[in-house]
């Protein structure tokens, strides 16, 4: 710590001189670098592991594409299974959930950018009963971006 404050002291810059204000400069200092190397970790540590899981989703299309998630979280998920186990896997694969009452119409969504530059947003409607799911249905619309 002390070489980073004699740089700032090559720069032109003026420091106080020993006593509680250098050592709060110090804490100061150390706090900062200590929040940019916990900053680079966590970005770094990071991956958009959800895109990838989507992604054969998105570039099979709308009507397939929405069809295969449908197939596949209906033989995972489907009627009279846990509607927590249901909503861990779509959060894990990136989508957004609003889930309140079972009156109330409850959903999850992801969007993507395709490489066609369209935005494809995939919809994930399920009806429960608050504790157990009873049906869901798989749509996926395309928008410009």
């Amino acid at each position: 710590m002390e070489w980073l404050l004699r740089q700032f002291g090559r720069i032109g810059v003026r420091l106080p001189e020993e006593g509680p204000q250098r050592t709060a400069l110090s804490a100061i200092l150390a706090g900062g670098l200590l929040l940019l190397l916990l900053a680079v970790i966590a970005r770094s540590c990071s991956a958009p592991v959800a895109t990838f899981q989507m992604e054969r989703y998105v570039k099979l299309g709308p009507r397939q594409g929405a069809a295969t998630l449908e197939r596949e979280l209906l033989a995972l998920h489907g009627a009279g299974t846990s509607l927590g186990g249901l909503l861990s896997r779509v959060t894990r694969m990136g989508f957004r959930c609003e889930i309140g009452l079972p009156e109330e119409p409850n959903g999850c969504r992801f969007r993507a950018l395709r490489g066609d530059g369209q935005i494809a947003t995939i919809s994930v409607e399920i009806r429960h009963d608050g504790a157990l799911v009873e049906a869901l249905t798989v749509r996926m619309d395309l928008g410009p971006s």
